[in-house]
């Protein structure tokens, strides 16, 4: 699902007992490239069973069709987030490739 913010509760069941990785990616003009990402980013089964991954794509007003893919992993993969700025912002630190984590609730 393309969503306008991030909420607090993710929208997917995970387990309580496992920490919530949230990884970042920020793009721009990157519909050709997102499939492969992807697919990188699942790879990782050894991460799958220590922890919770999200993914969110914070999409810098592409305009190719990267939203387009953004919403087609969206709805494949309740994982996966968009967000989409109004207009380009540029590139800057806040805009940089992240990990945030939250710890396991008890």
């Amino acid at each position: 699902m393309l969503v306008q913010g991030l909420q607090s509760t993710p929208r997917y069941n995970r387990q309580a007992s496992l920490p919530l990785i949230t990884i970042t990616i920020p793009v721009l003009n990157e519909a050709g490239n997102l499939d492969a990402l992807y697919e990188r980013l699942c790879r990782s089964e050894t991460m799958a069973e220590r922890c919770t991954l999200e993914f969110v794509f914070s999409d810098n007003h592409s305009s190719d069709l990267t939203l387009t893919k953004l919403s087609q992993l969206a709805s494949k993969d309740s994982r996966v987030r968009a967000i989409r700025f109004r207009k380009n912002v540029g590139y800057n630190a806040r805009s940089s490739p992240t990990i945030c984590t939250r710890a396991a609730t008890p």
